[in-house]
C-alpha cells in the first residue's frame, strides 16, 4: 500500500490549470512537491508546475503556476492579485473571509489587496455603465 504523500509527489500529467480568481489558463505538466523533470527542487506544498519553455531541454527549470487554496481547495495562481502566501497558499477571497486568523502584517497585505480589487470592480462597473449609456445614445440617434 502506498501512502498518500508519495502519490501526491509523483503525479505527472498534462492538463489545463485555470486560476479561479483571474481565469489564467495554462498547461500544467505536474502537480505535487517533487517535479520529476526537475533536479533537486522540492516544493514546500503541492503546486501546479510546468516545464520552463525558455530554458534549454534537460536543464530541469520549472515555472510555478499556482496551488490549491488551503481553505476552499480551488486552484489559484501565484499572482499577488489572486493569492497570498502565509505558511500556505490562500485565495484572496478565503483570506478576506478568515482575516481574523492572520497576524497583523498579513492582515495589512490582505486589506491592501482588498482595496485594489474593490477599485478594479468599481472601475469595471463604471466602464460597463458608460458602455451601456453610449449604446443607448447611439441607438437613440439611429431612430
Amino acid at each position: 500500500m502506498g501512502d498518500k504523500k508519495s502519490n501526491v509527489d509523483s503525479v505527472e500529467v498534462g492538463y489545463e490549470f485555470t486560476c479561479t480568481s483571474c481565469s489564467l489558463s495554462e498547461k500544467a505538466h505536474y502537480k505535487g512537491t517533487k517535479p520529476p523533470f526537475s533536479r533537486n527542487i522540492v516544493l514546500k506544498y503541492p503546486s501546479y508546475v510546468m516545464k520552463d519553455p525558455f530554458s534549454p531541454t534537460g536543464k530541469g527549470e520549472i515555472l510555478m503556476l499556482g496551488s490549491d487554496c488551503s481553505i476552499c481547495d480551488r486552484p489559484v495562481c501565484i499572482s499577488k492579485d489572486c493569492s497570498i502566501f502565509y505558511k500556505q497558499i490562500f485565495c484572496l477571497n478565503c483570506a478576506q473571509n478568515s482575516i481574523e486568523k492572520f497576524p497583523v502584517e498579513i492582515k495589512v497585505k490582505i486589506n491592501q489587496c482588498k482595496k485594489y480589487i474593490t477599485y478594479i470592480i468599481n472601475l469595471t462597473f463604471v466602464l460597463y455603465v458608460v458602455s451601456c449609456y453610449s449604446r443607448l445614445i447611439y441607438e437613440c440617434f439611429l431612430l
